[in-house]
């Protein structure tokens, strides 16, 4: 969620309300958060235990509805543990070829 939107209903910026969220999450032992790749460093600062699920994924720079999106390559190196890719793949001529060539991408990672 953009600061704008946090502010209209009355939020801190989003780093704070990342921190408090976090917070709770830990105090719940939960075991992961849905979250934006960029968000996971400041995550991880709090609680070390979390897994990371992160949607937004594409294979190019755009964006439909999200406000940042991240190539699944990127978002494993920042520290993701689970991808959530809809679209790419749903509106794919062939999801098959995608879903491959993006299992190809992540297996480069070293």
């Amino acid at each position: 969620m953009a600061n704008l939107n946090l502010d209209n209903i009355g939020l801190d910026e989003r780093p704070t309300i990342i921190k408090k969220l976090t917070e709770l999450a830990s105090k719940s032992n939960i075991d992961g958060v849905v979250c934006s790749p960029s968000d996971i460093k400041l995550i991880r600062e709090i609680d070390k235990t979390l897994l990371f699920v992160t949607p937004g994924i594409r294979l190019n720079t755009t964006k439909d509805d999200h406000s940042e999106v991240f190539t699944p390559r990127d978002a494993i190196k920042l520290g993701s543990n689970y991808i959530v890719i809809g679209r790419p793949l749903t509106e794919a001529k062939n999801p098959m070829q995608i879903l491959h060539n993006i299992i190809d991408k992540i297996e480069q990672i070293s």
